[in-house]
């Protein structure tokens, strides 16, 4: 026999005894098996590490900005509402309206233009002919932000 003959008859008894063995099927499970527990683990490691930043630090400190925010608009809001007069834009707006069109009637007895007698008669004339459609808005918006706010309180 020559040497290359040997070699294909030690390769068949090799392979023979390489046969599938319920042993070596176990083994192959159990490679299965630690692959799929590997597979995505440092994914699932990423994101429950970013769970418990988040339930042990990063939401309280959220929710303390969210505080914050809330208590700033508030308290501007408030300011406005309270501490200024913009509720009575239309009341001084009626008040004017009148004393604009006596300067309008001298004016015209006198034959001159009313900003001749009063020279902010066009601005505060155009503003008093506004105040209704510019407090509309304002009290529309207004409303906006008392409902997205979800706690303002409405003084409109």
């Amino acid at each position: 026999m020559n040497t290359e003959q040997r070699i294909y008859n030690s390769l068949s008894k090799v392979k023979t005894s390489l046969k599938a063995t319920p042993k070596n099927n176990s083994k192959k499970v159990n490679l299965g098996l630690v692959d799929d527990l590997s597979q995505d683990a440092e994914f699932f490691d990423e994101q429950m590490s970013t769970a418990i930043y988040y339930a042990d630090e990063q939401f309280d400190a959220l929710i303390e900005k969210v505080s914050s925010f809330r208590q700033e608009i508030a308290n501007e809001v408030d300011n406005l509402m309270i501490n200024t007069s913009v509720s009575q834009i239309m009341d001084l707006a009626e008040q004017k309206l009148p004393l604009l069109q006596k300067l309008e009637s001298l004016a015209n007895d006198l034959g001159v233009a009313p900003t001749e007698l009063y020279a902010d008669y066009e601005w505060l004339n155009g503003n008093v002919m506004n105040a209704k459609e510019v407090m509309s808005n304002f009290y529309k918006k207004y409303g906006e932000l008392v409902e997205t706010s979800g706690f303002l309180t409405d003084f409109s």
